[in-house]
C-alpha cells in the first residue's frame, strides 16, 4: 500500500511509505536534492520492524567533469567533521550505507575524486533520521 507522495518547487521531495501484509513499513522515504557539483538522492530503507535492521541509500547524479569514482563521507553532527563510510573508492553513483544504527541522526556529503585523488568539495549535506 501506497501511503503519500508530497512534491516541491525548488527542491524535488519526495516521502513514500509501504507496507507489507502484516502492516510493517519497508521503505520510508525518498528525498532528491540537486545542488553544486554532485546532486545527492537520498532515501532510508527499514528491512522490518523485527531485526530493526536499517540501511541508508545515497544515489547521485554523475559529475560531469572527469572522475575516477567517489567518497561518501558521514558525521552525527551537521557541518562534520565527517568520517570517510566507503573502504574503496565508490566507482558508481550509488552507496549503500547498511552501518547504521536505530534512533541515530547522520548528516551525509559526497565527494567526486580524479586519478590523482583530488577530491571535489562536499555535495549538499543531506540530514537522515534513522527510526
Amino acid at each position: 500500500m501506497r501511503l503519500n507522495t508530497i512534491s516541491m518547487s525548488s527542491q524535488a521531495v519526495r516521502l513514500d511509505a509501504w507496507f507489507n501484509k502484516a502492516g510493517t513499513a519497508f521503505c520510508v522515504a525518498a528525498v532528491v536534492i540537486a545542488v553544486g557539483l554532485v546532486a545527492v538522492k537520498q532515501s532510508l530503507v527499514q528491512l522490518s520492524e523485527s531485526s530493526k535492521k536499517h540501511k541508508v541509500t545515497l544515489t547521485w547524479i554523475p559529475s560531469a567533469s572527469k572522475v575516477t569514482g567517489y567518497n561518501v563521507y558521514r558525521s552525527t553532527r551537521s557541518g562534520g567533521p565527517y568520517e570517510k563510510v566507503n573502504k574503496s573508492l565508490v566507482r558508481e553513483s550509488k552507496y549503500v550505507d547498511e552501518s547504521v544504527a536505530s534512533g541515530k541522526t547522520y548528516y551525509y556529503v559526497v565527494r567526486s575524486a580524479d586519478e590523482q585523488g583530488h577530491e571535489s568539495p562536499n555535495s549538499k549535506e543531506i540530514l537522515i533520521v534513522v527510526p
